[in-house]
Formats: structure tokens, C-alpha cells, sequence
């Protein structure tokens, strides 16, 4: 009876440390997707705050950068940008 005992038990320990190394594997895969995804980033032509003129490669280099796009069509987009004045 305690070698039955002993034998279900290293299976279930066996089995939550195969499980633990693929959940861990798995999401290191999906990160790794996504860090590639993210390096991809299209060429564009967008304005800053001040009005100026940015475009993909003076965005490349050692400081992050974090990109906020607003759809001109969408409603709740328009109601988080005011009007500009021309």
C-alpha cells in the first residue's frame, strides 16, 4: 500500500514539475513573439506635440518610445482629443 502511495505521488510531483516547465517555457515563447512583433514597427508619418513632423527612423535609438493612436472616425477617440484650432 505505501509503495502504491509513493509511486502516485512521484507521478503527481513528476507531473506539476512537467507542467510548471511548459507553462514557463510557453511563456517565454510568447514573449519572444511578441518582442519580435514590436521590433517590426511600419514606417509613418506622425506629429508631435509641437506640431513637428516625426517619422520611424529618427524614433529608433536608446530611449523607449510609446505610441498613442487615435482613429479620427471613432467616437470615443474624438472625445479624448479636443479640437484643434487652425
Amino acid at each position: 500500500m505505501k509503495r502504491k502511495l509513493a509511486i502516485y505521488f512521484l507521478f503527481v510531483v513528476l507531473g506539476a514539475i512537467g507542467y510548471l516547465g511548459f507553462s514557463i517555457y510557453d511563456e517565454l515563447r510568447q514573449k519572444q513573439e511578441i518582442e519580435e512583433r514590436i521590433d517590426q514597427l511600419p514606417e509613418f508619418v506622425g506629429v508631435n506635440l509641437e506640431g513637428k513632423a516625426v517619422r520611424r527612423n529618427t524614433l529608433i535609438g536608446e530611449t523607449p518610445v510609446i505610441l498613442t493612436y487615435f482613429n479620427t472616425g471613432c467616437e470615443f477617440c474624438q472625445a479624448e482629443t479636443p479640437p484643434q484650432k487652425r
